[in-house]
């Protein structure tokens, strides 16, 4: 049996580190994403709260009014879940810097890019930088 040397050791650990960068990349969209889903639903939660208030109504007979106290009562009531959406705007962006930062360090770009690569939109007309 050969022995595990530190080299060994390093490669497992880059591979480890690659995994994780790569699982947080999709959890830190897909918490993003959720995160924008909720910021909707309660844009399309208040809206609705606003066209269903005593006596108003979009395009309706706008005679009857509710007072500024009552709307600001509707706007409120409902203000959690753009904080919790929030939150999880945050926790979101947070896995997505995490993770990149893991990408990174395993040596891979995170343009895309390798060494050698050529560079687009360097040269001007006469192939001269």
């Amino acid at each position: 049996m050969s022995e595990m040397t530190q080299d060994d050791v390093d490669v497992a650990n880059e591979e480890r580190l690659l995994l994780l960068a790569r699982v947080g990349l999709i959890t830190g969209w897909a918490v993003t994403a959720a995160a924008i889903i909720g910021v909707l639903s309660w844009l399309w939660l208040e809206v609705r709260l606003e066209q269903h208030g005593e006596g108003f109504r979009f395009g309706g007979d706008q005679t009857v009014s509710i007072s500024v106290l009552h709307r600001i009562d509707l706007f409120t009531t409902y203000l959690a879940p753009l904080l919790e959406s929030a939150i999880a705007g945050a926790v979101g962006v947070g896995l997505l810097l995490a993770s990149s930062h893991l990408y990174a360090r395993t040596g891979r770009p995170l343009a895309r890019a390798a060494v050698g690569d050529p560079v687009s939109g360097s040269e001007d007309e006469d192939g001269d930088w």
